[in-house]
């Protein structure tokens, strides 16, 4: 096992014809940054034979005080893991578990992989034409529509520009769920706004005619895939269809671009929320989530929430 340069990690993230943006080393080094002291942002290349190198990008972590040092893949949303495609990593996963429990109390890895079905990222093939042509044909663009002929609007927006509309009602959002109790994850505005000045960013949403942001999000863009993340809509003027409107400009833009396919990443588990992504011709990617800790890193779990007021 060795450890990349930040020069051989994009070299080989750039390689790869099949990447994610949740496999570069700018995602990463966005963790590091908000995180200092906690993420350090690594790519790990594994020899397993003469012609054979898997490469795993991610971040090293310290938790409890530095008591514990564990290693995760991918830390947030996203169909991504290794660099490498899974018919080769796949059979070598048990004992590159195995060398990674060497180095660190805590492994932390997710995967696509079609036979779990625990998530799922939702995904559109930009590609298949009888998709488009369906969507075209559906409500949803039939209400994208509606909401141009009431005056709303797409814009992009310049660097973290539309954070400072969009963060509040994130939070209006975040509220709603912890009132439903549906335990939503928190994403830390100290996180947000170290990924949109990462490379590869782009952010865009929906004004109103009067001017106020309806609909905004990030757009994480790497080779000819892009991922729609952190994207909220104001719940108040749901009935206008602002939604609608910015998924098919987004699908139509990188459709019309070269992309080949828009992620909507994960939904939570949550039902109407994949019933809405599939109105676009979002399909399930199964993901797959390996965890090995060890005993005592579970001790200092059990110790930490003990001593938490």
């Amino acid at each position: 096992m060795r450890q990349l340069t930040s020069d051989e990690w994009s070299d080989a993230w750039m390689r790869d014809g099949s990447r994610t943006y949740f496999q570069s080393p700018h995602w990463n080094q966005a963790w590091e940054s908000a995180f200092p002291g906690t993420y350090r942002a690594v790519c790990l290349r594994f020899e397993m034979g003469p012609q054979c190198a898997l490469y795993l990008p991610g971040c090293e972590h310290v938790r409890a005080r530095g008591l514990e040092r564990g290693f995760r893949s991918v830390p947030g949303d996203g169909p991504a893991g290794f660099l490498n495609p899974p018919d080769e990593w796949s059979p070598h996963l048990p004992e590159l578990i195995k060398r990674l429990r060497r180095h660190y109390a805590s492994v932390h890895i997710i995967q696509p992989d079609p036979t779990a079905h625990d998530d799922h990222a939702h995904q559109v093939d930009l590609t298949d034409g009888r998709v488009a042509d369906e969507f075209r044909k559906s409500r949803a663009a039939q209400y994208a529509r509606q909401a141009l002929a009431r005056g709303l609007t797409v814009v992009d927006g310049n660097g973290d520009g539309l954070l400072a509309e969009l963060l509040p009602i994130y939070d209006r959002l975040r509220s709603h769920w912890a009132g439903l109790g549906l335990g939503h994850s928190v994403v830390p505005e100290v996180l947000v706004r170290a990924v949109v000045r990462q490379p590869g960013v782009k952010t865009a949403g929906v004004r109103h005619a009067d001017g106020r942001l309806l609909v905004g999000g990030l757009l994480l863009e790497a080779g000819d895939h892009v991922s729609s993340w952190f994207t909220f809509a104001d719940p108040d003027f749901r009935k206008l269809r602002a939604q609608e409107l910015y998924f098919s400009t987004m699908l139509e833009r990188y459709r019309t671009t070269g992309y080949r396919t828009f992620d909507f990443v994960q939904s939570g588990g949550l039902s109407g929320v994949v019933q809405f992504k599939e109105k676009f011709g979002a399909e399930p990617h199964p993901l797959r989530r390996v965890h090995s800790r060890s005993v005592w890193s579970g001790w200092i779990d059990t110790v930490d929430r003990w001593r938490r007021p």
